[in-house]
């Protein structure tokens, strides 16, 4: 990397959920964000965090709380952010009840991750 690069920033979709790529992000000394994949143990997660409004993000309320998906050597931290209005392209059936049995219409999560642990 050029000298002039201070900070190394990176974002990918749920398909890069997978140890190897969180492994190669932090062995860079990369801050990113991976959006989360949507697992039973997961939607059970989300369920007990302490949701709260969310004023730096485009969604209604959001959480965050320590998670070590399955095959992950350790936790990172997940933020959730829900959405309790369908988005503007509601009429997409693949984003509307992606996280079905919660109280709300709408929830996508991402894990934000530190680039060294905690």
């Amino acid at each position: 990397m050029p000298k002039s690069i201070e900070t190394l920033r990176a974002r990918a979709d749920a398909g890069f959920d997978c140890w190897d790529a969180v492994n190669a992000y932090t062995e860079l000394n990369c801050e990113f964000v991976i959006v989360a994949r949507k697992t039973d143990r997961l939607l059970g997660e989300l369920q007990a965090p302490d949701w709260r409004s969310s004023s730096q993000t485009d969604a209604d309320f959001e959480c965050q709380f320590s998670y070590q998906p399955k095959g992950w050597e350790r936790e990172y931290r997940l933020v959730g952010l829900r959405y309790d209005q369908p988005e503007p392209d509601a009429a997409n059936p693949d984003q509307i009840g992606l996280f079905d049995g919660l109280t709300c219409r709408h929830v996508r999560a991402w894990r934000r991750f530190p680039a060294s642990p905690r």
